[in-house]
């Protein structure tokens, strides 16, 4: 959508890949409800604003839509094509781009992004983080609740729409008290990361960016940082990079971060967890159903399972649940997951 200023945006239009398909980074079916409804609902929220004289006289806002298919790798990609638009932005600015033969250019490329909405993922949104914030682009997320994300010295450019997950984690403590639960079981979706490693050289090993080596110096000094380096390849400056911008990786995802939260305030409470299990929300059924053997060990004394889970992992419960013939033995206690995760 074309407008004076460009907003981007990473929604999970697709599913994530399946187990079998991480590698090849193919995304699953379309999320016909969770992702083309958040589509529609921008483009419909930047009409309305473009059609109001009174809000922003002459200026249009438009945007790039980007689909992350709530996975990091695939996020991760989109993003960098939003870094390169404002790189090459930049060249032209400062009169870098020429033809081959030296000429000046008429070509024209995309205005640079001004800030990314998105992704959903809180794990996914801490990478995106991590690297948009090198080029000094914010970025706004609508559900990522880590509690890790609430640290302004590691995310100087994120922001949010949502609490964090100490407070669903209080609600849920309360809804347990309240129902006078002293016994149950625990789930939270677990995300695949890197151990501690810099994300920059994680996504620069992965995708061919030889094409940012000159741009990215050339933003360096754009962008007023008070360091230049002496290198003509992005491989060559990865230490002083690492020096200059800590890139965060987090065991802490949504899940993670939230069951913490979750049993600490349990244990204040006097409310004991049978056991606390964790499974990837892309994971196998047999990997769902093995999970679900587990929490029958603890009938009929833990029925109910406190759920820190993305929606696909619910949906993989479920499934097991009907799968298995264990329709009605549980409760689950978590947060409200979208329509497509249960449909």
């Amino acid at each position: 959508m074309p407008g004076d200023i460009i907003i981007g945006a990473l929604f999970s239009v697709h599913h994530q890949p399946t187990v079998d398909k991480v590698h090849e980074r193919k995304c699953g079916a379309v999320r016909e409800q969770y992702g083309i409804q958040r589509v529609e609902a921008m483009l419909h929220t930047l009409e309305r604003i473009n059609s109001d004289p009174t809000l922003l006289p002459n200026i249009t806002l438009g945007c790039e839509i980007r689909d992350s298919c709530w996975h990091s790798a695939v996020a991760l990609e989109q993003s960098i094509e939003f870094i390169r638009d404002s790189l090459i932005s930049s060249e032209e600015e400062e009169g870098l781009v020429r033809c081959v033969d030296g000429s000046s250019s008429s070509f024209r490329s995309k205005k640079p992004i001004v800030g990314v909405i998105g992704p959903g993922s809180s794990s996914v949104a801490i990478q995106v983080q991590n690297l948009l914030q090198l080029f000094n682009i914010p970025q706004i997320a609508y559900s990522a609740t880590s509690m890790d994300l609430s640290d302004k010295t590691l995310f100087k450019y994120f922001m949010r729409v949502v609490p964090s997950d100490a407070q669903q984690a209080r609600a849920m403590v309360d809804i347990v008290k309240r129902y006078n639960w002293t016994y149950v079981s625990a789930v939270h979706t677990e995300e695949k990361w890197s151990s501690h490693t810099d994300v920059y050289s994680s996504v620069t090993m992965s995708f061919d960016l030889s094409i940012l080596d000159r741009s990215l110096l050339l933003m360096i000094s754009h962008q007023h940082w008070t360091y230049t380096f002496p290198f003509y390849r992005v491989s060559d400056c990865h230490p002083q990079l690492s020096s200059k911008h800590k890139f965060v990786s987090f065991s802490g995802n949504y899940g993670e971060s939230g069951m913490e939260a979750f049993k600490d305030m349990s244990a204040k409470e006097g409310i004991c967890i049978a056991h606390s299990y964790k499974i990837y929300s892309n994971a196998g059924e047999q990997s769902f159903d093995k999970l679900l053997k587990k929490l029958t060990s603890h009938l009929p004394k833990a029925r109910v399972v406190a759920c820190f889970c993305e929606g696909m992992t619910v949906r993989g419960l479920l499934m097991a649940m009907r799968r298995l013939g264990l329709a009605g033995e549980f409760l689950l206690l978590g947060r409200k997951i979208p329509d497509d995760a249960i449909s």
